[in-house]
């Protein structure tokens, strides 16, 4: 059947819009990821060794351990309250030994050390899969040395010296991990798995950058016999389904897990799902999510999001 001129001319106008409103959202999702990026690589002025690389966010002095097996930081500069934050890699514990040395004890000292991430008011891990008793040490004035291990590949470190001639000491050891439930992404592209042991548990994997996340094992909320489980493949919406055992894709502004956008809650068994999205947001995060009854894990690929030819799967509301 042939169209009139008319219905042509006013198809091919649609057709013209329609290109027209895809291109506007194409170049400011463009746009909002150059931004974010340019914010996560802003390099500080200066170069403290042997502590690499360094960075500063939102004040504070923010450091990826190198790989040695005994680190010792020693400061004696005047400051109101600095704060170090340091990261290693996942299967490490922080071992931390802190111990403040100064000519005038009656100052008043102050030393915070938190496991785990801080980030705008927010927490990795957040409250409701850690709570706070135990991951925060607060000592003030003179004390003696204390051995603080992190169950995270982070920690925050607080600390303040009002007087010339105070010093402030510590010495980070490391421990290995074998089973991390908590593992923080700051800047390396990698491969991470989340496993339960057949526990109740929460356990999370965020990046503080936009990434695209690549999904290369799965085996959640499957019935096993005998040792044995089949094969279902890849279940999608699962919390819809009423699934009580899960895995979480999705991301946030900030690193509280518990207000993360969704984009998808997967179960099912499967070797080889072949699934992959691009979370255009400050913090992107897997989390997988364990009733106890059975035992699962879940292995993804996170890759720092750079090209901005990738259409976003999520796209989160951020401040520039």
């Amino acid at each position: 059947m042939a169209h009139s001129p008319s219905k042509s001319y006013t198809l091919i106008i649609c057709l013209e819009f329609c290109v027209y409103m895809t291109a506007r959202v194409l170049v400011s999702w463009s746009q909002l990821l150059r931004a974010v990026l340019a914010r996560h690589q802003k390099q500080p002025n200066g170069v403290v060794a042997p502590w690499w690389p360094h960075t500063k966010r939102g004040g504070a002095a923010y450091y990826t351990v190198p790989e040695v097996s005994e680190l010792k930081w020693v400061s004696c500069s005047i400051a109101d309250a600095p704060t170090l934050k340091l990261v290693k890699r996942p299967k490490i514990h922080l071992s931390i030994l802190y111990e403040t040395l100064s000519k005038i004890y009656e100052v008043v000292h102050y030393e915070r050390i938190v496991d785990g991430w801080e980030l705008g008011g927010e927490l990795f891990p957040s409250e409701s899969d850690k709570p706070l008793t135990g991951r925060v040490h607060e000592l003030c004035g003179k004390h003696k040395k204390k051995l603080i291990v992190t169950e995270s590949n982070a920690a925050v470190i607080q600390y303040r010296l009002p007087r010339t001639g105070d010093v402030f000491t510590f010495t980070l050891r490391f421990k290995q991990n074998p089973a991390p439930c908590n593992i923080l992404v700051d800047s390396e592209n990698g491969v991470y798995t989340l496993h339960n042991y057949g526990r109740r548990s929460n356990c999370t994997v965020s990046s503080i950058f936009p990434a695209s996340v690549s999904l290369i094992q799965l085996s959640v909320g499957t019935a096993r016999a005998h040792r044995q489980a089949r094969e279902t493949g890849l279940i999608h919406k699962c919390i819809k389904h009423g699934s009580e055992d899960y895995l979480l894709v999705g991301g946030s502004s900030g690193l509280d897990s518990s207000n993360m956008e969704i984009e998808d809650s997967l179960c099912g068994l499967s070797s080889n799902p072949r699934m992959k999205s691009h979370i255009l947001c400050g913090v992107t995060t897997v989390r997988l999510v364990s009733s106890g009854e059975g035992d699962n894990s879940a292995t993804v690929a996170i890759n720092q999001m750079t090209d901005t030819d990738v259409i976003p799967t999520l796209m989160c509301s951020m401040p520039l």
